[in-house]
């Protein structure tokens, strides 16, 4: 049985998460998919580091995001550790950024919205349909209504 992480992340207590699969197997899939060890022995450590977690990433997405970017290594890491509240073991500022956007990525509350998914694909379909016609036409201008584009390329 393949965890998902996704179904990890929507438990709502310790409980819901062992019926999810072993707490090695659970704890190794979290891990991997991280990229650094959790430190937690049991299921409940492991259900309040996770829940820890989505609170900090919500709270400092940001200030995680620049903080590799800005900060020189030697000043970023011990900033990500307190930002976090426990160790990383990044030895390089590429591993460091990696751990943080692993980190956000995993953690960010990203809402999916079914309907900004169809109308995206529906506009990179015209886009590429009309580039078969001869009509080119960039991502960059959403502005740009159909009309307007068949007008100015009536014949």
């Amino acid at each position: 049985m393949s965890i998902s992480i996704t179904k990890v992340l929507n438990c709502k207590n310790a409980e819901e998460l062992k019926l999810l699969g072993s707490y090695l197997k659970l704890k190794r899939t979290i891990e991997s998919e991280l990229g650094f060890k959790l430190r937690v022995k049991g299921f409940r450590e492991l259900f309040d580091r996770i829940h820890a977690l989505k609170g900090i990433v919500s709270k400092k997405k940001d200030e995680l995001e620049n903080m590799a970017d800005i900060l020189p290594f030697i000043e970023a890491k011990p900033q990500a550790i307190r930002a976090i509240g426990f160790k990383l073991e990044a030895r390089t500022p590429h591993e460091l950024k990696r751990m943080l956007k692993s980190l956000i990525s995993l953690f960010s509350n990203t809402s999916f919205s079914a309907y900004e998914r169809y109308e995206q694909t529906k506009f990179n379909n015209f886009i590429h349909s009309s580039r078969l016609e001869g009509i080119q036409i960039s991502a960059q201008s959403s502005e740009q209504s159909l009309e307007s584009v068949l007008a100015k390329y009536r014949v």
